[in-house]
This record gives structure tokens, C-alpha cells and sequence, in this order.
């Protein structure tokens, strides 16, 4: 939704309000908005501070109606100087409603080091406006206190809490003109340019919070770690010993910032600081083994000094010391933007993350029986064995998460998120063959479990599919074996009836969490024999299991990326011909938009080719930076390299980080702009398929991202600009230059329906662009030579 609020005085501006990203419900919010962008335009307007805002038939709008009142998508409103706002009538409601901040009762501000977290607690609003700090400055009276700087400070906080910090910052640095030592705003400044590490921002931010609370540990905290995270160990010192003197020994905190201390010692490398730093660490976890940064920090002496046995043993205390998260108080925000769903109050997130990567380190160079043999015999369970593999697979150690995880789902055969999980971790090694064999292993122990509001479909039916076409010896070396018998037959296109469901369904009857569990099985065993070219069973499975998806909400369940997948094959399917032709491979290399072009024929330079995927499920550009170690990264580096060296590959990566990447980097300030955010993306993408290039020899091809989502064509558009620039001018690649014909001929703003699927990804026709393209840049290679 989009309004458009225009002021026609001089200076005349127009600003462009989309209310659910920015987080504006009510008139008056509304009106603080675009008081804020207006005055940041033209900072020396006469415009004030009191304001009105009619519609378009010149209405004057109440401030504290919700604005989906008054406003549609694309309407216009008007600002006019005043103060004639009108209230409402005392018979509707008791007291006249002002605005208020949402309710929260604390915020959790994380600071972060390189390997030690230190969080504290700022006491933010509630639904009580005496609560936002409300330092006495010279020039700022109570008036203009409330007039001006609370309403700020409210549609700041509105913003934190939704996570929208770069338009939370603006207003707090809003503030901060106005009142320099308002303590709130300097807070949180500090740390949002901390944690998107703007360390140059964020350090004036602090140095300010210091000059005007010297005695606040919560300004030298953040510059401790700040200056730990830039490498400045003896200036982190320096603020550490700050907070120690300000505390004093008895004070509950002591203890953890002398543990913090001590690390930061050792990690100078200055011998006598490092021998001090033992002692400092050994007296603090002797003292008292519940003092987690006290064990962080031993954790981290010990794996620097390689005695990784000793270092398994305190980073399993420590995960044994956090605290569990209590479920029942336990406060999430869901993300529209992003789709993720953060924690707002657990105070120990940070150290979970440090403990989790570590923990991932560990069992990477020991093995998994080293982590394992580190708990109680007892203790060691299926669900611990799940509880880790999930654990360590986020921080890359896939198989050691494999192996885990398939322990667990032998010990229990019949539980269907075991032998899923166990699927899904060996899609990341692309070992598809053996992710197969377990699907029909648990389909063959659980016969009988299905729908009950569908008697034909069951793990016996869904079985019988798969041993139709599927040969039945486990001796095959290599996964396209287990095609079908009929590869020499004659190919017979897919019928477009597959997805012809009955209209005499009866009444969906809502699921249970069991019955989608078994539905994510089925559609993630599909996922796997389309990725593997195993086509022959897709039809027939599809044919059955269509009416179950139909009148359910599936993308809203725990089986919604399943079912995703399921949902793309279906509508793939009647483009295909079976069986497949034998042509040599060209490789697609993308997320699950190579499946668009997945198993389609072309021809190259008069060759009959077909494309086959290299899936990389949820890979963002983002994930291939070095640093990385997120489980996508892997899958990547475990499925290119299984094209034999000097293959042509098409890369068709980069519509994640449009979609949410890099407009939440954004709004989270680790980039001033959209711009910026797409350089810096582009540029680790560019490094990782050089390297793939120099030690594989690889012919890449560049896919433009698609612009299939309304919500995200116009950011696709401009990331297609920068990148197409920034591949044109490495000799390596080849742009594949069709964009523009993806786009409406009568309207560049909206997509070529032609080339629509599922409202998400493309369908196959438009493969003819990629031939065209690849054959033209074969061309004209022989032309030049030719010249030559």
C-alpha cells in the first residue's frame, strides 16, 4: 500500500507513505512521519509543528483513526499548516487517544564482539509516555518536549521494535539535534551502527553517550566491544577496567566483565597479558561455573592453544549452563519482509550463536562421537542426536549433521521428521540417490499411514508409484541408474490432466501436525527425484496427491517449503516429455528457479543439449562472502563441482538477496543504501565464480535474476543494471542478455505473463532467450577468430 501526501505551500513536497513497512497505523503517526521527511528536506521551511492532513475530498482527518479509514492503495492526502485537528465526540469515547508506543516490556540491545557477547538491558516504553528519558535541556521546554521531541522518539521506537532501523534512525538522530544528551536515542544510534558494523558511526555515537553519562557501563560497554571487534584490544582494556572501577567487586556484573576482561587479555598475543589472562579465566570459572562468559572465555583460551578435547568439555558446560528459553514467556516478531521470526527477549541470544558455532567447529575437527562421548551415556538420545544435527548443520558440519541425524532415524524408523530431515541434510551433499532409498525405506515401514480423509492416499500407495518406475537393487553407482526401464522408448509428452482434480471433494477436514508431516516427506522425495532427472513416477504421484493441496492453506504449515517445491514440479510437469532424451549435459546452477529450465532440450551450435540442475536450495549471493559458514555455502561448493571441469554452466542466483536480502541489510543499516547493498553482493558472487573458473576451468554463462514477484521487479530491475555492468567487464563470464523480453512490451513496469508458472518462478518457454543468447556469443567467438 502506497499514499501519496502532498504539501502545496512553499516549498512544495510530495512524500510517498507505504504504512505496513514503515509501521504506521494511525492519522497522527502519519502526520509525524511526513513532518520528519519534510523538515530533513527542507530544514529551513516555516512549515511548524502543528499540521493537519485532509483527504482528497478535503476532509480533516481525525489523528487517532487507524489511516485504513481514510486510504486506500495509491490515494492521495493533503497537508495544511494549523492547529485545528478535530477530537473525538465525548460521547464515542471517554478520554481523547494520543499516540502511544506499542507495548514491550524490554529490549533486548545486543552488543557483539569477534567471539565474546555482552548483553544488557535498557529499559525502554511501555504503554506509558513518562517512561521515553526526558533529560532537562536548555531551550527545550516541557512544550516543545511533548510537541515535538516525544511523538519523535515514539515513531522511532515504533520502528526499532519492528526492526526498521534505518527509519528509526532518523528519527533519533532527529532528536538528537534537538537534544543532544537524550539518552534513548544515543543508545540506540550506538548500537544499530554497531551491530551493522559501522564502526566509524558507531563510535561517535558512543564517545557522545560517554561525554554525557561518564558513568553509564553501558556506553563503555559498547565501546569495549566495538574496539575488541576492530582488533583494539589495549583501548578495550581501557573501557573494560572503566566498568570494573564504576561496578566495584561486590556488584553482581563484576565477575563477567573481569571474565571478559581476561579474554581480551589473552587475545592481545602478548605473552605476560596471555599468562594473566589464564589465571584471571581459571579463578573466575573456579570460582563460579555458572559465570558463562567466564567459560566463553576458557572455551576460547582453550581451542586457541589446541586442546580441543579439554575445549569439548567446557563448550558443553557452557550449553549446558545458558539458560533453557522458556516457551511460555518467550516474546517473537515475525518479519514480513524477511519471513523470519526473531526472539525479542531472550538476553542470552548472542552466546547461544557463539556456543552453536563453536560447538560446529568442534565437530568438524573431532568428529562426531568427540561431542557426542562429551554428554552422559544416558543422556544421549534420538532427540539429542536430532537437537544436534539441526545444531551444527546451521554453521556448515553437513556431514556430521547427516550422520546424526540418520542415527537418530534408525534408532526410531517410524518418525517421519527424522527420516525428512535426514532427506533434506543429504539433498546438501547432492547425495539424492541415498536420500531416495531412505524415503522408500520409511515408506515401506509405514504402509499404512496416510490421510484419513483420503483413504487411496498412503505411504503404501505413494510406494507402489515409485516401484513402478524405480529399479529395485540398491547396487546402482550412480543415481541417474535408478531411471526408469524405458529410456529407449519413444518420448510421450506429460498430460496437462494431472492437475485436473474432481469438483465432488469433500469438506477439507484441517490436518494434523502428523498427516503434514508425512505430505513433507512425499513432496520433498518429489524435490529430490526431479532434481536427480528421475521423472517417470512425478506424473502419476502428482495425479494423486493433487486434490490434497486443494482448498488448504499449505504455505501457511511447517510443511510450507515442501510443499513449495511440490508446487512448482506439478505446474513444470505437462511441459515435459518422458523419458528423457539422452543428450549431453548443460549445466543450470540456481536456486529453485533452475527448475523452470531443469530436463528442457535446447540446441547449441546445432548439438542437441539438455539442461541439467545443480540445485542449491535458499542460496542467497550473500551466503558465498568467505566469511560464511551457513549450510547453503556448502550445499553450493558439494553440487557445482559435480560438472566435470571445463562444463558450461548458466548461473541463476541473486532472486533471494532481491527478495529479502538486501532490503533488510538495508533497513538494518549495514548499508547507507539499496545501492551499496547490491554492489557489495554482486562483488562476493563475482569472487566465488572466479575461483570456481581458475580451478575448474568452467564456460559460465550469467542468468539475469527474474522479475517474476510485483513486490520486487523494480529492485530486480536496478540489480540487473549494476550487474550486467559488473559481468560485462570480466572476461570470465557471459551475460546472457534477454532481461528486457521478460519484461510487458507495453509496460516495462510489469512481467511477460507469457513466461508465467505459479505466480513465483518462469515456465519453460522462454529457454529459446538462453539458446539464442548462448549461441550468439558462440558466434560471434568464430567471427572474431575468423577476422583474426
Amino acid at each position: 500500500m502506497k499514499i501519496y501526501i502532498h504539501y502545496e505551500s512553499e516549498p512544495e513536497e510530495t512524500v510517498i507513505i507505504q504504512p505496513i513497512q514503515s509501521g504506521i497505523e494511525t492519522v497522527e503517526q502519519l502526520k509525524t512521519y511526513f513532518l520528519n521527511e519534510y523538515k530533513n528536506k527542507h530544514p529551513n521551511s516555516t512549515i511548524g509543528d502543528s499540521i493537519d492532513l485532509k483527504d482528497k475530498k478535503g476532509k480533516t482527518l481525525f489523528d487517532s483513526y487507524s489511516i485504513t479509514k481514510y486510504f486506500s492503495n495509491l490515494d492521495d492526502g493533503f497537508i495544511i499548516k494549523g492547529n485545528t485537528s478535530p477530537t473525538l465526540n465525548s460521547k464515542t469515547v471517554k478520554t481523547t487517544t494520543i499516540t502511544t508506543i506499542p507495548t514491550t516490556t524490554t529490549t533486548t540491545t545486543t552488543t557483539t564482539t569477534n567471539s565474546i557477547t555482552v548483553t544488557k538491558q535498557l529499559n525502554t516504553t511501555k504503554n506509558n509516555n513518562s517512561n521515553i528519558d526526558k533529560p532537562k535541556l536548555k531551550g527545550v521546554d516541557e512544550q516543545r518536549y511533548n510537541g515535538v521531541v516525544k511523538p519523535l522518539l515514539e515513531q522511532a521506537e515504533r520502528f526499532h521494535s519492528n526492526q526498521q532501523f534505518k527509519n528509526s534512525i532518523s528519527y533519533y538522530e532527529n532528536v538528537l539535534s534537538m537534544m543532544p544528551n537524550e539518552k534513548t536515542s544515543l543508545l540506540r544510534c550506538s548500537n544499530i551502527y554497531f551491530n551493522a558494523k559501522r564502526w566509524k558511526e558507531a563510535e561517535i555515537m558512543i564517545e557522545k553517550g560517554i561525554k554525557y553519562y561518564p558513568e553509564d557501563i553501558e556506553f563503555h560497554d559498547l565501546r569495549a566491544n566495538l574496539k575488541i571487534s576492530t582488533l583494539e584490544y589495549t583501548e578495550a582494556l581501557k573501557s573494560l577496567k572503566i566498568i570494573m572501577d564504576i561496578l566495584t567487586p561486590s556488584h553482581s556484573k563484576y565477575e563477567e566483565y573481569q571474565a571478559i576482561y581476561g579474554k581480551t587479555l589473552y587475545d592481545t598475543r602478548i605473552p605476560r597479558l596471555q599468562q594473566e589472562a589464564c589465571d584471571i579465566l581459571t579463578s573466575t570459572v573456579h570460582k563460579n561455573e555458572k559465570n558463562i562468559q567466564a567459560l566463553i572465555g576458557f572455551t576460547h583460551v582453550l581451542i586457541e592453544k589446541g586442546q580441543l578435547k579439554d575445549a569439548v568439555q567446557a563448550v558443553l558446560q557452557l550449553l549446558g549452563t545458558l539458560p533453557e528459553i522458556n516457551k511460555k514467556t518467550q516474546k517473537t516478531k515475525f518479519l514480513p519482509l524477511s519471513g523470519e521470526t526473531i526472539v525479542l527477549n531472550d538476553p542470552w541470544q548472542k552466546e547461544r550463536k557463539w556456543t552453536q558455532e563453536k560447538i560446529s567447529d568442534l565437530i568438524k575437527l573431532l568428529g562426531v562421537d568427540a561431542i557426542v562421548g562429551g554428554f552422559n551415556a544416558h543422556a544421549v538420545t534420538p532427540q539429542l542426536m536430532a537437537f544436534l544435527s539441526n545444531y551444527v548443520k546451521e554453521f556448515g558440519a553437513v556431514n556430521e549433521s547427516i550422520e546424526l541425524i540418520k542415527r537418530s532415524s534408525l534408532k526410531e524408523p517410524h518418525h517421519t521428521l527424522y527420516r525428512l530431515s535426514l532427506i533434506h541434510a543429504l539433498e546438501v551433499t547432492q547425495d539424492y540417490g541415498t536420500a531416495i532409498e531412505f524415503a522408500l525405506d520409511f515408506l515401506r515401514n509405514n504402509k499404512q499411514r496416510g490421510l484419513s480423509q483420503y483413504s487411496d492416499v498412503n505411504c503404501g500407495t505413494i510406494l507402489s508409484i515409485f516401484e513402478k518406475h524405480l529399479k529395485s537393487s540398491p547396487s546402482y553407482k550412480h543415481i541417474y541408474e535408478k531411471q526408469s526401464f524405458k529410456l529407449d522408448g519413444e518420448s510421450i509428452k506429460v498430460s496437462q490432466d494431472i492437475l485436473t482434480v474432481s469438483p465432488d471433494l469433500p469438506t477439507p477436514i484441517p490436518y494434523t501436525q502428523d498427516e503434514l508431516d508425512i505430505m513433507g516427506l512425499w513432496f520433498a522425495t518429489s524435490k529430490v527425484c526431479y532434481a536427480s532427472g528421475i521423472l517417470e513416477p512425478l506424473p502419476e504421484l502428482i495425479a494423486l496427491l493433487e486434490k490434497t493441496r486443494v482448498g488448504r492453506d499449505l504455505h501457511m504449515t511447517s510443511s510450507r517449503n515442501e510443499n513449495a517445491y511440490f508446487c512448482c514440479i506439478s505446474t513444470l510437469m505437462p511441459y515435459k516429455s518422458l523419458p528423457l532424451p539422452k543428450y549431453r549435459p548443460i549445466y543450470i546452477a540456481g536456486d529453485s528457479h533452475c527448475f523452470s529450465t531443469a530436463w528442457t532440450p535446447l540446441t547449441i551450435q546445432g548439438e542437441q543439449r539438455l539442461f541439467h540442475p545443480l540445485l542449491v536450495t535458499g542460496l542467497k549471493m550473500w551466503h558465498l562472502r568467505p566469511s560464511s559458514k551457513f549450510y547453503p555455502k556448502v550445499n553450493f561448493y558439494n553440487v557445482v563441482p559435480t560438472a566435470p571441469p571445463g562444463s558450461e554452466i548458466v548461473f541463476q542466483f541473486g532472486e533471494i538477496d532481491c527478495r529479502e536480502g538486501i532490503i533488510i541489510s538495508v533497513e538494518r543499516c549495514r548499508y547507507k543504501d539499496v545501492e551499496e547493498g547490491m554492489n557489495v553482493t554482486i562483488d562476493y558472487y563475482i569472487s566465488a565464480l572466479k575461483d570456481l573458473v581458475d580451478k575448474y576451468k568452467y564456460k559460465i554463462f550469467i542468468h539475469p535474476v527474474v522479475p517474476v514477484l510485483n513486490e520486487t521487479r523494480h529492485i530486480v530491475k536496478e540489480f540487473n543494471k549494476i550487474f550486467e555492468k559488473k559481468i560485462k567487464s570480466c572476461k570470465e563470464f557471459v551475460w546472457l542478455d534477454f532481461f528486457p523480453t521478460l519484461l510487458n512490451p507495453q509496460d516495462e513496469n510489469s512481467f511477460n505473463t507469457q513466461y508465467a508458472l505459479d505466480g513465483t518462478h518462469m515456465n519453460p518457454s522462454y529457454v529459446p532467450l538462453i539458446e539464442n543468447c548462448i549461441n550468439n556469443h558462440y558466434n560471434q567467438q568464430l567471427s572474431s577468430r575468423l577476422i583474426k
